[in-house]
């Protein structure tokens, strides 16, 4: 889920516009919480239905986030940062995810909040643990497709 965690920010920050503070505001039936620097949007659902399930996982969310700000350069933090992070409740006949929303006209097709736009929606919250085991780097530091990257970018100076 580490992995996922940093993939679906990097995405979304290839994809994301600023969001105007507005756009920001917790909705009803929703807390909002700051984590390490970013927006954090919490169901109340959540915390009253599951709250174990949702603790654990802002517990997770936050070593997640901390090992983003360890490994990604400052400057492209800065920018993941702008990027509002939603806890949500199961959507019935939909597998949970995290996913990112680049609009509201989804959102709004598939009766969800539109104030998701430019977010990423997690509704895994009971699988959160589970899924930050299964989905580590393949061979973890070791994997030589991604050292061979990293060796490659670095003459480019790419931070």
């Amino acid at each position: 889920m580490k992995t996922c965690v940093v993939w679906i920010c990097l995405t979304a920050l290839a994809c994301a516009k600023p969001v105007d503070s507005a756009e920001q505001s917790s909705a009803a039936g929703h807390q909002t919480r700051g984590i390490e620097g970013w927006t954090l949007v919490i169901s109340d659902e959540l915390l009253e239905n599951d709250k174990a399930a949702t603790e654990r996982a802002l517990e997770l969310l936050t070593l997640q986030l901390q090992e983003i700000v360890r490994v990604v350069p400052a400057k492209a933090v800065v920018e993941l940062r702008k990027v509002p992070l939603w806890f949500s409740p199961e959507y019935p006949g939909v597998q949970p995810r995290a996913e990112y929303h680049p609009g509201a006209g989804w959102l709004r097709e598939n009766k969800r909040d539109p104030a998701m736009a430019k977010a990423v929606e997690f509704t895994d919250i009971r699988d959160f643990e589970r899924e930050t085991k299964r989905m580590p780097i393949p061979k973890g530091f070791g994997n030589e497709d991604i050292t061979a990257a990293f060796e490659n970018a670095k003459p480019t100076s790419l931070r």
